[in-house]
């Protein structure tokens, strides 16, 4: 039978996430065992981690499926379809037929995870500064009242979030300039992925004290490598700084893989504060496992160079 759409699951943050092809018929039987009912738009954008992202050969997206808690302290799916637009949202209590069907379709079972959020949620309440999201005109991030903002997100990863290029490639680090990535151990993919950053013209500080991210090229960035169940993974972070409300508040930010760009851990005071406050924050990266800091390196928007 003839494979017409491809299935994505978000699980990665920047490593390519899983894949698998199917027939439009295998598409059809699975919305209908689903038994979808129509609904109201969310008010928020809904968990994507563990989503689910069903794209035609051309790569237009044709279904977006989503996990969310439920009022009875359970789960639904949330499915958001492209093509109808009389019924863009729609949900399904058949928690268990998604979980069935992703066992299936990528061996990954999600029945423990539903009610974890991405792994790059990380909120922070009422924060005093505002990292550069962009919000506001869907740059990075996206909501219900804006759908199709939906393939920018998922179409720009932590890398891109890190470097502040959007590509719309889910760069990969070291595709620009050439350099592969190891995957024949965690040590060969850790210093594959840091030589392949820095070939990609990210630079790497002799004295991080003495870095000036206060101009609007420059950021400091951290790159964060784990072990997850599909793989090696690898996640950047970015210091985020606002000296038109404080010159002296920092708070690291991210995003990961199709999720919307948050904060990450608190909000510090003191720039010599950066490696602390983004170490207590490692935990909240969910998903992964024996999570380090591989380097902090230094973005130059002006030279560097991603795809």
């Amino acid at each position: 039978m003839m494979k017409t759409h491809t299935v994505t699951i978000s699980v990665l943050s920047g490593m390519p996430n899983p894949t698998e092809n199917i027939s439009k018929a295998d598409l059809d039987q699975f919305i209908s065992n689903m038994n979808f009912e129509s609904t109201n738009a969310p008010t928020d954008a809904p968990n994507e981690y563990h989503g689910l992202t069903i794209c035609d050969l051309n790569g237009d997206a044709r279904y977006a499926l989503f996990t969310q808690p439920d009022q009875s302290g359970g789960n639904s799916i949330l499915l958001l379809d492209y093509e109808d637009s009389a019924k863009n949202w729609q949900t399904s209590t058949n928690v268990d037929g998604y979980i069935r069907e992703i066992k299936y379709l990528f061996n990954i079972d999600i029945s423990t995870q539903l009610n974890t959020e991405s792994t790059c949620n990380s909120k922070v309440a009422q924060p005093e500064i505002v990292p550069p999201y962009h919000t506001e005109s869907g740059y990075w991030n996206w909501s219900p009242m804006y759908i199709n903002q939906f393939n920018i997100t998922r179409v720009n990863n932590c890398y891109n979030y890190a470097v502040s290029l959007r590509t719309n490639t889910f760069a990969q680090v070291g595709r620009a300039s050439g350099y592969p990535i190891d995957l024949s151990s965690r040590e060969a993919f850790d210093l594959s992925v840091f030589n392949g950053a820095r070939a990609d013209g990210l630079t790497y500080p002799a004295v991080i004290h003495e870095i000036d991210i206060t101009t609007s090229f420059n950021s400091l960035v951290a790159l964060i490598t784990a072990e997850t169940d599909s793989g090696y993974d690898f996640h950047w972070a970015k210091l985020s700084y606002d000296d038109l409300i404080d010159p002296n508040a920092f708070i690291w930010s991210h995003k990961a893989g199709q999720t919307n760009a948050t904060h990450l851990g608190e909000e510090f005071q003191i720039f010599e504060d950066f490696d602390k406050a983004l170490t207590d924050a490692l935990p909240t990266l969910r998903g992964y496992r024996n999570t380090k800091i591989v380097a902090y390196l230094l973005v130059d928007a002006r030279y560097a160079r991603i795809n």
